[in-house]
């Protein structure tokens, strides 16, 4: 199948009438973007040019979302073909979101789950909220394919076992993918696994794992990370813990 995406036009749309949706986002269980589209006279979906087998399948069969680390495995298997150029494009993600079977998925994760109903929060994980990283890792699914990208290892036994640790604590993903260290699948990858291994020894968790990340990212400003290998960068996340 031809992977599509919102033309502009639609998209801004879609934005601009959060106010004037925000009951179908919140009550309708069913995507309803052909019927809307047919409505108010807008462009149609347009397609991208990128093929894929299916759509990933996020939903038990209770109903229920799958967990963050299965979700972001299946979402990035499905679109590995994806270039980060085009993981970056609202368009793309926005459409997914609106779409079966992925939007059933967003309203139960953020809408049933954590109880997300107002404007803000739509335009967070249906949209992108802002430009850079913390648009990317908000929006329900593009979040999903980034997590998969910065942690996935060709050829290991266990390709997605960093996926697995960066989203073992929430702080983690929060910390490291909205500064610039999350350009960096190396560092992700790194500091993910030295947080799996020794989180369970923190007293504070959610303090520590915060001030760590601050922390190592300050420490960029008189290294350069990106030249760390690896012992020498478990040594800096040791330095850098409170």
């Amino acid at each position: 199948m031809n992977l599509n995406f919102l033309p502009d036009s639609l998209l801004a749309a879609l934005r601009r009438n959060i106010p004037d949706n925000i009951q179908k986002y919140k009550a309708d269980d069913k995507a309803w973007l052909d019927e809307y589209v047919r409505s108010e006279n807008l462009p149609d979906p347009a397609q991208s040019g990128i093929e894929i087998t299916d759509l990933p399948a996020l939903l038990l069969d209770n109903g229920k979302p799958v967990s963050d680390t299965d979700a972001a495995t299946r979402v990035h298997e499905c679109f590995r073909k994806l270039k980060p150029v085009q993981a970056a494009d609202e368009r793309l993600w926005s459409y997914l979101c609106h779409c079966e079977p992925l939007y059933g998925y967003v309203r139960a994760r953020w809408i049933k789950q954590d109880g997300e109903l107002n404007e803000n929060a739509v335009l967070r994980r249906f949209f992108f909220e802002s430009k850079g990283l913390r648009g990317l890792t908000r929006n329900a699914l593009s979040r999903l394919w980034w997590y998969g990208y910065l942690t996935h290892e060709d050829g290991a036994a266990e390709p997605y076992l960093h996926t697995g640790m960066l989203l073992e604590y929430q702080d983690t993903p929060v910390g490291l993918l909205e500064r610039s260290l999350g350009k960096n699948p190396e560092i992700v990858k790194r500091v993910s696994h030295y947080i799996h291994e020794n989180a369970k020894d923190w007293s504070d968790r959610s303090h520590t794992i915060q001030k760590l990340i601050r922390n190592i990212n300050a420490a960029g400003g008189a290294v350069v990370l990106d030249a760390l290998n690896d012992a020498n960068l478990k040594q800096l996340c040791r330095r850098c813990t409170p």
